[in-house]
């Protein structure tokens, strides 16, 4: 067993090596950006599993969190709220720990969260893994996804509900600000799954990216990753994962899911809805079959950057830089738009 001195020298070690990510910390900062650095994760990678948690102090006591009322319940895993040290938060716990490929995912899910801070993901508080079940403590989001907030809003007004653009492009905006924090850490990370489900909504209607357990890191941005089998949800899979039996594929992968995300946010539609029932329509969304881009409210300059986005070939795609800056200029020529409409209003109103 690895003793606390031992831990304490990895330690020491770490703290070495984090003055060479210094710039790469640094750089991210100015935009409101933290993250704990790789570089302590990769001497603590050395440590045990189940003594790591104690290392870098995301080890909770399980005595502490006092289950309250069940948030959600899927196959595999459950999702509670909880009372922790007087503060609202849920826990994510797998229903059968006997489930290697669902435990591996939690696994992964507190390697890639437990290193990260950004205001646009879920904040991570903590794990209990030294007794089953394995749990993951998150502050608690009370809006629920975002895919459920549209749902409870169509049942509301009894239609397909989108929101106004105030919204639709705050949402977009910061659903942005997530992806380009993970694909610009010293480690770019790829989510692999970004769907309406995964992105919750606080207090205030702002988003907040959760479920790092498909996510990746590669060594270095243009990278990449082969592993075999699809990983993901199907409508929102590039179609590089579907047609390459999941083989070689980069960061690429992100942009397209965000494309498909960001209609389904203007939209209030699930793309491809036809795929439940039509199965042959993943070999058109090869071919390069799109949900209909006219949906979108008016907007050209969105529309061009979707149709970018979701090309068939990920060469093609922009990466995440460039869609950050063309989102910036879409929304604050939006919000300059509103600006003056509102000062037109109040000068006719004076007049």
């Amino acid at each position: 067993m690895t003793s606390m001195k031992s831990l304490a020298s990895m330690a020491s070690m770490a703290n070495m090596a984090d003055d060479k990510v210094d710039s790469d910390i640094s750089q991210s900062s100015h935009s409101g950006h933290s993250m704990i650095s790789v570089a302590s994760s990769l001497y603590l990678e050395m440590v045990p599993f189940n003594l790591r948690g104690r290392a870098e102090w995301w080890e909770l006591r399980r005595e502490e969190i006092k289950i309250c009322e069940k948030i959600a319940e899927g196959s595999n895993g459950i999702i509670n709220k909880v009372k922790w040290r007087g503060s609202e938060c849920v826990v994510k716990y797998l229903r059968h720990n006997d489930n290697d490929i669902e435990y591996e995912d939690l696994i992964n899910e507190i390697s890639v969260i437990s290193h990260l801070r950004h205001p646009r993901l879920v904040l991570f508080l903590g794990a209990c893994t030294l007794n089953e079940p394995l749990m993951l403590l998150y502050e608690y989001m009370p809006n629920g996804s975002l895919d459920s907030y549209y749902s409870r809003m169509s049942h509301k007004y009894s239609k397909i509900w989108k929101p106004t653009p105030k919204y639709m492009y705050r949402w977009i905006m910061e659903l942005t600000q997530a992806i380009y924090f993970l694909h610009n850490c010293y480690y770019p990370i790829m989510h692999r799954d970004i769907k309406p489900s995964n992105i919750l909504l606080d207090d205030d209607l702002h988003i907040k990216l959760t479920d790092f357990g498909l996510s990746r890191t590669i060594k270095r941005k243009h990278d990449i990753y082969k592993m075999s089998g699809c990983t993901g949800t199907l409508r929102y899979m590039a179609p590089e994962i579907l047609f390459n039996n999941g083989k070689d594929y980069n960061l690429m992968i992100d942009i397209y899911s965000l494309a498909l995300n960001y209609w389904f946010i203007a939209t209030g539609k699930r793309p491809f809805n036809e795929i439940d029932k039509n199965p042959h329509i993943i070999h058109l969304i090869k071919e390069g079959f799109r949900p209909n881009i006219g949906d979108i409210p008016d907007n050209i300059d969105l529309k061009r950057l979707i149709t970018r986005m979701w090309d068939t070939c990920p060469e093609m795609r922009p990466d995440i830089k460039e869609v950050f800056d063309e989102i910036t200029i879409i929304t604050e020529k939006i919000e300059k738009d509103d600006m003056n409409a509102s000062a037109t209003s109040r000068k006719c109103t004076i007049m």
